[in-house]
C-alpha cells in the first residue's frame, strides 16, 4: 500500500501538508486549504499600498474610459481578467488587495467629483427657480 504522508519538511525550508505533488516556489503548501482567524500580509513601504491614486499626477480614468475598457476587455482596467488569473495559477492576496483598494479609491474620487457637480446643479436649480418666481 501507499503511505499517506500528512506532513513533510524539506531541507530548503519548504513544508508540505497533505498530498501536494508539484510544489512551486512557496515555503508552505497545504492541500485542501487553510482555516485561520487572522492573516497579515507585510507591506515593505508606503509604495506597496494604493495611496498613489490620490497623487496629483495619477491617471484617473474617466467613467467613459472605464466603460469602454470594460466593453472591449470584459474587466476593469489595471485589473487582471479571470482568464489571466486562472492561467497564472490563482490570485496573489497582496496584489489583489492593493488592486481592490486602488479601485475603491478611484470610486471615491469619482463620487466626490459627482457630489460636487450635483451640489453645483442643485444650487443652479435653486437659483433658476428663484428667478422664475420673481
Amino acid at each position: 500500500g501507499t503511505e499517506n504522508i500528512a506532513l513533510q519538511w524539506f531541507e530548503d525550508g519548504k513544508v508540505v501538508i497533505g498530498d501536494v505533488t508539484s510544489p512551486g516556489n512557496y515555503k508552505l503548501y497545504v492541500e485542501e486549504g487553510i482555516l485561520t482567524e487572522h492573516i497579515k500580509v507585510a507591506l515593505h513601504g508606503t509604495a506597496d499600498w494604493a495611496d498613489y491614486v490620490f497623487e496629483d499626477n495619477y491617471d484617473l480614468k474617466s467613467l467613459e474610459e472605464v466603460a469602454a475598457h470594460i466593453e472591449v476587455n470584459g474587466h476593469l482596467h489595471n485589473t487582471p481578467s479571470a482568464a489571466a488569473l486562472v492561467a497564472d495559477g490563482g490570485v496573489e492576496l497582496k496584489s489583489a488587495t492593493v488592486n481592490q483598494q486602488e479601485k475603491i479609491e478611484e470610486l471615491f474620487l469619482h463620487l466626490i467629483d459627482m457630489n460636487e457637480r450635483l451640489k453645483a446643479l442643485e444650487e443652479e436649480n435653486a437659483a433658476l427657480k428663484a428667478s422664475l418666481q420673481d
